[in-house]
């Protein structure tokens, strides 16, 4: 990477490692959705490469970014000049695909919360319980507490 690159260009280099991401974002809620786990590693590690990639961009940008800023305002928080329209414009792309991506990774988060949940289910109902509190599994995976059935058997402990 250049050091003497302009913001703009550092902006939209950003915006481009940023639109990646979230393709691939979107690549892994097909992965999640379809349990391939041999395409979600593949999916994961070009998220690190893109990341490693994008913290060198911001690392370059963040100096110029600091220089912009007080530029644009002066010590009393009035501002001196409007700014570039070009900045102003790359500023609100990099908006977007930043909601975007953080949008997608809430998705997938949510995705992966319930894919959890189901293993823990499954490990509570092949382990032994030492006491049954209660006769069914909430939605988490663990054991509901029902104080008045504190005598009933798990449903899927019971080897009737």
């Amino acid at each position: 990477m250049r050091e003497s690159q302009s913001l703009p260009e550092l902006f939209r280099q950003e915006i481009d490692v940023l639109k990646e991401l979230n393709a691939q974002s979107l690549l892994k809620k097909e992965a999640l959705l379809k349990d391939d786990l041999d395409a979600l590693q593949v999916i994961v590690l070009k998220e690190e490469a893109l990341s490693q990639k994008l913290k060198k961009i911001d690392d370059a940008c963040s100096p110029q970014v600091q220089f912009f800023l007080r530029e644009r305002f002066s010590g009393d928080g009035t501002k001196i000049e409007k700014g570039s329209e070009e900045v102003a414009a790359l500023i609100e792309e990099l908006r977007r695909q930043v909601k975007q991506l953080k949008l997608n990774n809430e998705f997938n988060q949510a995705l992966i919360k319930d894919a959890l949940a189901i293993v823990e289910f499954t490990i509570n109902a092949l382990m032994p319980q030492t006491s049954a509190e209660s006769g069914f599994y909430g939605a988490s995976g663990r054991i509901n507490k029902d104080k008045q059935n504190s005598k009933k058997t798990l449903i899927l402990d019971y080897k009737g």
